[in-house]
């Protein structure tokens, strides 16, 4: 299924605000208090993997009853934006995959938890 520019602008816009829902949600699980706040956002600074590494990422796979899953997102949007049920080849948004369902939501999972260490200091 290919989209016009419009469309999928209008795909790309919706993604990326249900990615970001989802990441901010599964930021949400991580405990943080007064005890692990500051190790949490020098950990951030620095780069430490130890801390970078720690943080839950939004599992696209579909595995769990209440969970997302990619290709099921993906498909209700692209028919919402045309208008009529249909099977969205996935691999036409491979890239989309990629950019938003992975590096985006990481980068918000991160941001939040930030956000949220910062909260304590």
């Amino acid at each position: 299924m290919k989209l016009t520019e419009d469309q999928y602008a209008e795909v790309y816009r919706i993604m990326t605000k249900r990615v970001e829902e989802m990441a901010e949600s599964v930021a949400s699980w991580v405990d943080i208090d007064d005890s692990n706040a500051q190790r949490i956002i020098t950990g951030i600074e620095d780069g430490d993997p130890e801390i970078l590494d720690s943080f839950p990422c939004v599992d696209w796979s579909g595995q769990w009853a209440d969970g997302p899953d990619w290709k099921n997102e993906l498909q209700s949007v692209v028919s919402e934006v045309i208008g009529e049920d249909t099977e969205a080849n996935i691999f036409d948004f491979e890239d989309l995959f990629h950019e938003l369902g992975q590096d985006h939501a990481n980068s918000v999972v991160q941001t939040e938890i930030e956000r949220r260490a910062n909260l304590y200091l």
